[in-house]
């Protein structure tokens, strides 16, 4: 009676003839033999391609092993071989059979399988990009490269899928662009890197220096006299002006003259996300020469800003 042979189990577990392997993990293949003559050996043999080339590895007869670093074989029962592929490399990536040796002339019983080697992303850190600092209007290249097999698809999003500056949610591809970035692109930006046997990602946090933008809230209101009223402006800038008042950065003027906080007018900051600021003029008890048009001025390293509101009767 002939030996039988066949792979009875794999782990990772086998789809068909096809088991998939993980870079830098361990496989195994059981091939369980029956009727085998005493005077016939159990085998292992390896054939994968090269520059086009079929190549064929021995990789062990009976319990010998050809490179013991790299293989073992296992007996878990009497009538089974276990072939162990140690810390897996892409190179292992082939068809490996169990085999018998029947006759001089080559016949044989034979199973196999075939060993797919697949790599779960990793994100390169010294291909990809690090938090930027940017200034308004200059160009910013954003790089997400990763390694894996299959080659991983590489998404951009930004937190809170907010919209890119360049339009849309997601972006696909290693290169992400901004052309004449603009202040509010600034946040956090997202690398997403996917495959089919895993995911990685890497966060990047865009800054972008700009001159104050300043935005009236709302910029004309009207108050009796005798009574309260406050005017208000948002003020966004990077880097922030200085609060303090000595140095001419932040302050309310009426007509041509800067107001200075009395017993009558004071002034409020109050910081919010982003550092920008809410700038506020209060007027406690209106007379009739408070009526006119006031400005909101900001200042910083790279620019200067003023917008008016007007306060009516």
């Amino acid at each position: 009676m002939q030996p039988r042979v066949n792979i009875t189990e794999t782990d990772p577990p086998s789809e068909g003839l096809r088991m998939r392997g993980f870079v830098a993990k361990d496989a195994w293949l059981n091939c369980y033999v029956e009727n085998l003559d005493p005077d016939l050996s159990v085998r292992w043999d390896m054939f994968r391609y090269r520059n086009g080339k079929e190549e064929k590895i021995t990789i062990s007869q009976d319990m010998a092993v050809a490179d013991n670093v790299k293989w073992s074989i296992e007996k878990p029962t009497q009538y089974s071989w276990r072939l162990r592929i140690k810390a897996i490399e892409l190179k292992d990536e082939g068809n490996y059979t169990c085999y018998v040796l029947l006759t001089n002339n080559n016949n044989r019983a034979e199973s196999n399988r075939t060993l797919f080697v697949t790599d779960p992303p990793m994100i390169l850190e010294a291909v990809s990009s690090s938090d930027i600092a940017a200034k308004e209007g200059d160009f910013v290249p954003l790089r997400c490269n990763a390694s894996g097999r299959p080659q991983p698809n590489i998404f951009w999003r930004r937190e809170g899928n907010a919209i890119l500056p360049n339009g849309g949610t997601t972006f696909i591809g290693s290169e992400f662009n901004i052309d004449n970035v603009q202040f509010d692109a600034r946040g956090r930006y997202i690398c997403e890197a996917f495959n089919e046997v895993g995911y990685d990602r890497r966060e990047i946090i865009l800054s972008v220096q700009h001159a104050p933008k300043i935005t009236p809230d709302p910029d004309r209101v009207g108050q009796a006299v005798g009574y309260q009223r406050t005017l208000v402006c948002h003020i966004d800038a990077s880097p922030q002006p200085s609060t303090n008042p000595e140095h001419n950065q932040l302050y309310w003027s009426f007509g041509s003259q800067r107001v200075f906080p009395d017993a009558r007018r004071l002034e409020r900051i109050m910081e919010g996300a982003f550092r920008r600021l809410t700038y506020e003029l209060v007027i406690t008890k209106t007379v009739t020469a408070d009526y006119g048009m006031y400005q909101c001025n900001a200042r910083n390293t790279l620019g200067s800003t003023v917008v008016g509101i007007e306060l009516y009767g």
